[in-house]
């Protein structure tokens, strides 16, 4: 199973508030297409152009956090487009309960990834969204003006929120900042 996320503790300040999971179910029936959150639907009903399923998705909040429905979906959206999913398809939401020490509970999603039968299709899709080059250089910091939590891609290419005062030493470990999907 792979993950958006990590339980790490390498900045203080950073703190994964969404956990996105992929579980592959069938085998893609061409190279997928990495691209960027924009280049994925977000569906709750199958898309009429023929598809095969690739993938199952599954988006809740991480421990201690309260993010709302919408922040789920939009993690699970970008998660989908790391993997190469033209439809994030949502067949439904869970209750989470308990996710904080007060027991507080969150929604979570369930969906599904989908692949475009049409390679062509698919490939123009991601064109039109291109992936975030982790091995970009991180913009000055002076660009990075910003009062509240910022999404960060780390080398490994996992995203992180991170807070303001560690933005630095996000930089100087290679993170690269990226626009919230």
């Amino acid at each position: 199973m792979r993950s958006v996320y990590l339980l790490l503790a390498v900045l203080p300040g950073c703190y994964p508030t969404v956990a996105v999971n992929y579980v592959p179910t069938n085998q893609a029936p061409h190279a997928l297409h990495p691209r960027g959150p924009s280049g994925v639907k977000i569906a709750s009903t199958p898309p009429s152009e023929p598809f095969a399923e690739v993938g199952f998705i599954e988006g809740q909040p991480a421990y201690g956090s309260l993010e709302p429905p919408a922040s789920i979906l939009v993690w699970m959206q970008a998660g989908a487009g790391q993997w190469g999913c033209d439809v994030l398809l949502v067949s439904s939401a869970s209750m989470i309960l308990g996710r904080s020490h007060a027991g507080d509970s969150g929604i979570g999603y369930h969906g599904t990834c989908l692949v475009y039968l049409d390679d062509a299709k698919s490939a123009e899709l991601a064109a039109t969204a291109p992936v975030i080059d982790p091995t970009a250089p991180p913009p000055p910091s002076a660009q990075l003006a910003h009062d509240g939590p910022m999404l960060f891609r780390s080398k490994a290419g996992d995203i992180y929120r991170v807070q303001p005062e560690s933005r630095e030493e996000a930089l100087r470990l290679g993170w690269v900042p990226v626009a919230a999907p």
